[in-house]
């Protein structure tokens, strides 16, 4: 309703304006015959004489006998002088126009607001998506809502090379959050905590039965300069590791903090903590720590650039602490024609105590993206970084990942993704493990076609198919897997 407040005071401003050009000039005419205005008089000519009527020698323009008296109309300001000019206004005064236009503007702040009506479409979406109701708000809090369910067959559900257990999984995903503040754009001040469990049930192998448990809080808060982010998380969960092969129970604590200051137009700094506490039921747990530090120069609208530097500590249960040192340098933009692009490469320097070495790593996190419309978008993303094994004391595995993703969405509600993608881990030994350990390399593969008329409800099936290639035969592997995934809210 304010909209349309607006559009009307804005037509009547255009009107008032179009009034006050009009009426600065005398517009001069001819009427339409019958109203005894002379042409030629109002050109400062004589007048022509009254003829008969019907009269067929009478000269061209000349007013019949019978014709209408002249009308009676006042001289303008811009008339030239004589008894035998009319002319006439078509448009009010100016005066008049600015009384008509504040009479507008009085109406138009009486007139009574509407509730908001909110919008049915979606930004992020080009199809035209309606919103189901999944949120409740308690005073300045918002209670947000959401489900989900998945039916899959899985033929491995181990990742065992005999590959013999297969089974039908069904998963539950029920999520439920407390807000307050922006939190779900995250564009400006919040306070979230959500909780996400996840329940398994498996047809023939119910001994695998579990709920997994996820909680989430995070914040954020925003002024002109600066903006300060912090997070913490508790994951518990029972899952299948391709590293480890078998389900693998853990539960991981994670901490982080994000300062980002807006120095110039162009220079930021960028400072970061975080933590990182795995636990395992039957594997070498490990507590982690780093310090990151940064500053980001933007180059252009479609550029900028940044050089980090990264500090840290690895701690495992068993085995040698080790002192990290990265160095980074990134940048981020668009090329145009759809083209960005997010980019960044460095070098991963490990000093594993009471052994004297230095390892010293490439390490690269890079992704290109191409989007030449709102309907299509192809991503190519490679990844190279390195982790503590949780299987041998003293190892390392350096993991170097490429996928490639296509997207396509039909007829605005239905999409079809293709992906694939190709990884290889290949684990070090240090001290008294020094040397090359294991090296694997596991391709895959993922179709998957989804439905999503509604903004929160969501259908999808999917397809994937993998296998591992281990230097060690017995951790070698295939998989494939077939389900339907139904997602409500957000």
């Amino acid at each position: 309703m304010i909209a349309l407040r607006e559009a009307i005071f804005g037509v009547g401003l255009l009107l008032a304006e179009a009034g006050n050009n009009v009426s600065a000039q005398t517009l001069e005419t001819t009427p339409p015959p019958g109203h005894g205005i002379d042409a030629a008089a109002i050109n400062g000519a004589p007048p022509l004489p009254a003829t008969a009527p019907n009269d067929p020698n009478a000269p061209p323009g000349a007013v019949p006998a019978d014709a209408s008296p002249p009308l009676d109309v006042p001289p303008g300001p811009d008339a030239a002088p004589g008894p035998d000019t009319i002319p006439f206004e078509l448009a009010p005064t100016p005066e008049e126009m600015n009384g008509t236009t504040q009479e507008l503007r009085h109406k138009l702040d009486d007139l009574p607001d509407l509730p908001d009506v909110p919008d049915l479409l979606v930004q992020d979406d080009p199809a035209l998506t309606l919103s189901i109701i999944s949120e409740v708000h308690l005073g300045s809090f918002t209670l947000a809502f959401g489900a989900g369910y998945e039916a899959l067959y899985d033929t491995n559900i181990l990742l065992a090379s005999s590959g013999d257990e297969q089974d039908f999984e069904h998963i539950l995903s029920p999520r439920i959050s407390i807000g307050l503040g922006d939190y779900v754009k995250q564009k400006l001040n919040f306070l979230a905590l959500a909780y996400d469990p996840q329940i398994l049930f498996f047809q023939h192998y119910n001994q695998f039965n579990t709920v997994n448990q996820q909680f989430r809080l995070n914040g954020q808060s925003v002024s002109p300069r600066a903006t300060l982010q912090g997070n913490l998380g508790y994951d518990q969960s029972s899952d299948p590791d391709r590293e480890l092969q078998g389900r693998v129970s853990r539960i991981v604590i994670s901490a982080e903090g994000n300062a980002t200051y807006q120095a110039t137009d162009r220079f930021s700094y960028e400072a970061n903590a975080s933590a990182l506490v795995r636990n395992y039921q039957d594997e070498i747990n490990s507590d982690e720590a780093r310090l990151r530090a940064g500053v980001r120069y933007t180059v252009s609208p479609d550029c900028s650039i940044a050089l980090q530097g990264v500090g840290g500590v690895l701690a495992p249960e068993a085995g040698a602490t080790q002192l990290i040192q990265q160095g980074w340098l990134a940048a981020d933009g668009n090329i145009g024609l759809g083209f960005s692009y997010d980019i960044k490469g460095g070098a991963d320097v490990r000093e594993p105590q009471s052994t004297g070495q230095v390892l010293a790593t490439p390490v690269f996190d890079a992704t290109l993206r191409y989007e030449p419309s709102t309907e299509t978008k192809f991503e190519l993303s490679g990844v190279r970084e390195i982790f503590s094994s949780p299987d041998v004391v003293d190892e390392d595995y350096i993991s170097t990942r490429l996928s490639a993703k296509v997207s396509q969405r039909l007829w605005l509600t239905y999409k079809v993704a293709i992906e694939g993608g190709f990884e290889n881990a290949s684990y070090e030994g240090f001290g008294l493990a020094q040397g090359d350990i294991r090296v694997d390399n596991y391709p895959y593969a993922r179709v998957e076609f989804s439905y999503a008329r509604f903004e929160d409800l969501e259908l999808s099936v999917f397809y994937e198919v993998g296998r591992n290639f281990s230097t060690e035969s017995e951790l070698s592997f295939s998989d494939q897997q077939v389900g339907i995934q139904f997602r409500v809210g957000y």
